[in-house]
């Protein structure tokens, strides 16, 4: 299978993968299960920890902000305040927010996805 460009990411998921003990956390759970029917559906989506591997990136930053580029839609995926303010998250949708901000991405839209606050 051909590796996905980062430039061809309609959505782009953001979550948080890892708890303080290296733990999946439920956000990365939540998220496996939203881009699986994403793709299901023909929508080309981007999930960190899956797309990153699939793609072969040593490059995580560049190709996590090509994707950022690429994306029409964000879903902040998030079960604590914690998590959605947690670095890489912030840096997510901190720069997708901005893109909106700014008019860089007209018509694009950002939305969460939070469980259990």
């Amino acid at each position: 299978m051909k590796a996905a460009d980062p430039r061809s990411f309609e959505v782009f998921i953001s979550y948080k993968n890892s708890g303080a003990n290296g733990e999946r956390t439920l956000d990365a759970e939540l998220a496996f299960a939203l881009h699986k029917q994403l793709q299901e559906k023909g929508i080309q989506s981007f999930c960190s920890t899956l797309s990153l591997a699939k793609m072969g990136q040593g490059a995580y930053k560049d190709a996590i902000n090509q994707a950022l580029d690429a994306a029409r839609v964000m879903v902040v995926v998030g079960t604590s305040t914690d998590h959605i303010m947690s670095p890489w998250v912030k840096y997510e949708w901190g720069s997708f927010h901005d893109d909106l901000l700014t008019g860089r991405k007209q018509g694009g839209t950002l939305c969460s996805f939070i469980a259990g606050m």
